[in-house]
């Protein structure tokens, strides 16, 4: 079950030392190539990503992840991290230095759940994010949700894996348990439309959840 009350601090400690038992780091990689890499390939054969994309990997962490998704696109594509934490950021932009590839992610500290920051406007083909809207404050995830709005070029998805209990299989009761029921009034608004792609079940989260990938459409 997912808990609105632990969001963002539950990754640090006070000095923004890394969490083991809740941040991401490394060690996931295993589990990210089996549960989340089959998908985003799944997702390139029907065409919505290719190599030369633009891609807005939302709460890089450490750049574990971004990297990965980095091997898989060639010039002119390109990926931006984004992380609202200067310590992981910097992290990130440190270990790439090491990191060969034909494109080198690119990192930036922006924090979405505040209202004065920005991304370029209608920028990118593809967004994706693993389980990071859980740990936003449920009154600030709006915010976040219009900013990738934003930077998403028309026709442009935003990818979701996220963790929801076994027996919440419907879209709304996914979105009711993240507090998201505000996407309601974002797709009247035409800033969101639901695409033809259900709740996708990828594998296993904590005890009693189960990862699930969740696609919404930036209308053209």
């Amino acid at each position: 079950m997912i808990r609105d009350d632990i969001w963002r601090h539950s990754f640090f400690d006070g000095q923004e030392h890394l969490n083991p038992l809740t941040g991401y780091d490394e060690r996931n990689i295993e589990w990210f190539h089996k549960t989340i890499m089959p998908k985003w390939m799944q997702l390139k054969d029907v065409g919505m990503w290719d190599a030369h994309s633009k891609v807005l990997d939302v709460g890089c962490a450490y750049g574990y992840y971004t990297k990965e998704y980095a091997k898989l696109l060639k010039p002119p594509g390109d990926i931006l991290g984004i992380d609202y934490s200067g310590l992981r950021v910097e992290s990130a932009i440190g270990l790439n230095l090491s990191f060969e590839s034909e494109v080198k992610p690119k990192y930036k500290v922006i924090d979405l759940a505040v209202e004065c920051e920005y991304l370029p406007a209608d920028t990118f083909d593809i967004a994706v994010t693993s389980a990071v809207f859980q740990h936003i404050d449920p009154d600030k995830r709006e915010i976040g949700f219009k900013h990738i709005a934003q930077a998403l070029k028309p026709g442009g998805k935003f990818v979701l894996f996220d963790s929801i209990t076994f027996t919440d299989q419907l879209w709304d009761g996914f979105f009711s348990k993240l507090s998201l029921s505000f996407l309601d009034s974002l797709w009247k608004k035409n800033i969101f439309t639901k695409s033809s792609y259900p709740i996708t079940n990828v594998g296993e989260g904590l005890p009693g959840e189960v990862v699930s990938m969740i696609i919404l459409e930036k209308p053209s």
